[in-house]
């Protein structure tokens, strides 16, 4: 006798597939029922959309950040103090920051450069200064990029070299400026010359290639961009045009604190005048995360999922043909009906 399991296969060919009497092949597709084969198909359709959404979750990683709560404490310049006079640029400013964040200074609210707050709760970058006043202000932000307070501004005074101080006054009025192999240029007319490129706290892994951004203000093109990564290696880049440019790096090894570089960009015009910008790269090495029901996965889409998402290139063209192939059949025969052609005479089923 029959097992049951191959009875109940029989069956289900019977319903979705007439045979002749005799010689137990299939007979015309106009016998076949359309319905439940339809059933059928959308049925593994819908398997297949779900075994492919779970490959795609495996073999690629997850960019997401869940916001946390803003420093509610401000970072506070403590070095230079309100009021003071230089004679030179770079100028450092250090203070102190609440943990567990960066910091931004702004210079008349013009982005010049960021720190990343130390295990000692202070930072420390140095910093152009404009000729004349310079109102400095600190921006702290926690690792998702929500912003604290800001601190109190503090305001300092940049006197070029070749401008002369004039006694009893806390900021001389300057006439012009020379540079060395520049000719001299009225203060009020020269345009401000700087580096600057806003950044956002964010990670790279060993190996990845980093295309950082920057941006040149003012100057005279063309210019050259010196720029040190902080591993040791620096790149030069000639820049034809003040605007935007990218420069590409690819770290070896992590960094120290949190893994980070300090990055450091020495920018010279054509005349020799140079400016200023620091910024910190965070790179560490590249974690696999644990995936649950599976081994593991990481970013770069290794894994099982990978290895199965080979055959869903076989399985979806194969799967798309045969449901194509089904609906061609079924058109057929309407079509044959429509022209009023007989769908020939009925057949029992072979038992």
């Amino acid at each position: 006798m029959p097992t049951k399991k191959k009875t109940h296969t029989k069956q289900l060919q019977r319903v979705l597939f007439s045979h002749h009497r005799h010689t137990g092949r299939h007979l015309p597709h106009e016998h076949t029922s359309y319905t439940l084969l339809v059933i059928l198909l959308v049925y593994i359709g819908v398997i297949l959309a779900v075994m492919s959404q779970g490959v795609a979750a495996l073999n690629y990683g997850v960019n997401a950040s869940v916001k946390g709560d803003p420093p509610i404490i401000p970072a506070l310049i403590l070095d230079p103090t309100n009021d003071t006079n230089f004679r030179y640029t770079p100028k450092k400013v250090s203070g102190t920051c609440p943990p567990q964040s960066y910091v931004k200074v702004y210079r008349n609210n013009v982005y010049s450069g960021s720190s990343l707050c130390s295990i000692d709760d202070t930072f420390e970058l140095p910093i152009d200064l404009f000729a004349g006043p310079n109102h400095l202000q600190a921006r702290v932000f926690n690792f998702t990029d929500d912003e604290g307070p800001q601190s109190s501004p503090v305001t300092v005074y940049y006197i070029p070299p070749d401008v002369p101080p004039v006694p009893g006054t806390p900021l001389p009025s300057p006439t012009s400026r020379t540079i060395t192999g520049r000719p001299a240029v009225p203060a009020a007319e020269a345009e401000p010359f700087l580096a600057s490129g806003e950044m956002k706290y964010q990670g790279h892994y060993i190996g990845q290639e980093i295309n950082w951004e920057f941006e040149i203000i003012g100057g005279k093109a063309p210019y050259t961009a010196d720029i040190d990564w902080g591993d040791g290696n620096n790149s030069k880049v000639t820049v034809p045009q003040a605007g935007k440019f990218t420069a590409p790096h690819t770290y070896k090894h992590s960094g120290g604190y949190k893994g980070s570089f300090l990055i450091k960009v020495k920018v010279t015009d054509r005349f020799g005048a140079v400016t200023y910008l620091q910024t910190f790269a965070i790179v560490n090495n590249q974690v696999s995360p644990t995936v649950v029901g599976q081994t593991s996965s990481n970013s770069s889409g290794q894994g099982r999922g990978t290895n199965f998402s080979r055959y869903l290139w076989i399985i979806w063209p194969a799967y798309t043909l045969l449901f194509l192939r089904v609906l061609s059949l079924w058109l057929a025969e309407r079509h044959r009906q429509g022209r009023g052609l007989p769908r020939g005479p009925a057949r029992p089923l072979h038992r």
